[in-house]
């Protein structure tokens, strides 16, 4: 589409007169390139409808409740449907992710359940990196249909025999820039990722997009027992991003780095080289560095990233006996609990806060200040009861399979 205006909401239907069209819904356009007032955006992974993914249902209402609060797209970092060869669970993930994606811009990158299959052209020789059972990313690409930048198209052939997806891009959404690369391909020094990184790096503009943040399936820093020596082990791809990337990203100053493929949400402090690193000014809550605590902190301009792991907003999340023992110091935040993410930004400040699902509490919240402005406010107990309001009136008329989770969330909001 074309024509649309900046910070806009739409109203649109599909179908036809001869076989019916569908319910109104909306969806509201980015701002303007270069506008900073506050934007909202969340994030949520390994959100799928399987026999050992039952939660994803409820957290799929939560992310759908959180429209009605302003939050106005939604960004997952892979492993979507699961499907891993059987295409009709691709069918049935779209439909229970339709409670969002009607109002909401749906950006991805692909996990290795979409991706990996061998001898396709990946990034793995393990003979047990085989996770998409040979969807090979095709089907991926096609039902994710995400920016192309300019002279970039979706699929080349690199090599006789392989195929050479470029299931990477980024995109500007208010005061954000977003870089989406893609840890399943090949992004080491030489190769047509790493050199697509480096550029966009250099063409980011931080007087109109002061915030970078970077999106990617598997895990920069883990907190993993995974140290098995081939090349799909957890800390093996860590260790082997980190030694490719981190300097990188180092130079150019990304603020924040968020992934998946474990199940589980964690936060680094401000981390380099495996280390915290100071900032000029700390403030922190709640017990530090245990499992399932509830912390938050701000950060007022840190000197190095802070890494997010959101996996857990639907696939069964991890057990203990997979984490290091004892906790690494560099994870002051680690939950085995499902839940997703809220992230709001405006110029000066960008805020997450890692919700458990469905209760609603916050497990996580984090501010990162560029200098000492006021923060965005979080919403008012009227804007939540409104916001709760209107999902009842919603799912009343067209969902009425979800009225009992909209009327929980009314009664959570009411009690605030």
């Amino acid at each position: 589409m074309t024509g649309l205006q900046p910070s806009t909401k739409y109203y649109y239907v599909y179908g036809s007169d001869a076989d019916g069209y569908a319910q109104e819904a909306f969806f509201t356009t980015a701002p303007a390139f270069g506008d900073q007032s506050l934007v909202k955006s969340q994030k949520d992974g390994s959100n799928e409808p399987g026999a050992d993914e039952k939660p994803s249902v409820a957290i799929t209402s939560s992310i759908a409740a959180e429209v009605a609060n302003g939050y106005t797209m939604n960004v997952h970092n892979g492993d979507l449907a699961y499907a891993d060869g059987f295409l009709a669970d691709w069918d049935n993930y779209y439909e229970q992710i339709s409670l969002f994606t009607r109002f909401l811009p749906f950006m991805t990158v692909p996990g290795n359940h979409e991706r990996d299959t061998l001898n396709s052209g990946d990034a793995f020789t393990f003979p047990g990196a085989n996770d998409a059972r040979g969807e090979c990313g095709i089907v991926y690409s096609r039902r994710q249909s995400m920016p192309q930048q300019p002279g970039q198209t979706k699929s080349v052939m690199v090599s006789a025999g392989s195929w050479g997806l470029r299931l990477y891009y980024s995109f500007n959404y208010g005061p954000i820039h977003f870089l989406q690369y893609d840890s399943e391909s090949p992004y080491g020094p030489g190769t047509v990722q790493r050199q697509w990184i480096e550029n966009d790096l250099k063409s980011v503009d931080r007087s109109k997009t002061p915030w970078l943040l970077v999106g990617v399936h598997r895990m920069f820093y883990c907190d993993s027992s995974d140290y098995r020596s081939n090349d799909d082990g957890d800390q093996t791809v860590a260790a082997r991003m980190r030694a490719s990337l981190e300097d990188l990203f180092n130079e150019y100053k990304i603020d924040a780095m968020f992934f998946g493929h474990q199940h589980a949400y964690a936060r680094t402090c401000p981390t380099y080289k495996n280390q915290c690193k100071p900032s000029k000014g700390e403030e922190s809550t709640g017990t530090l560095n245990i499992l399932n605590g509830n912390t938050t902190a701000v950060y007022y301009e840190p000197s190095a990233p802070i890494y997010f792991l959101i996996g857990n907003a639907g696939r069964a999340v991890g057990t203990a006996d997979f984490l290091e023992d004892p906790q690494p110091a560099i994870f002051p935040n680690y939950n085995l609990k499902y839940g997703y993410m809220r992230l709001r930004a405006n110029a000066t400040h960008l805020i997450t806060e890692a919700v458990q699902s469905p209760a609603g509490y916050i497990m996580d919240a984090v501010t990162i200040v560029k200098n000492n402005e006021t923060a965005p406010a979080p919403p008012t107990k009227h804007d939540l009861v409104q916001g709760a309001l209107s999902n009842l009136t919603r799912d009343a008329l067209t969902q009425p399979l979800q009225l009992p989770g909209a009327l929980n969330d009314l009664t959570s909001a009411i009690k605030g």
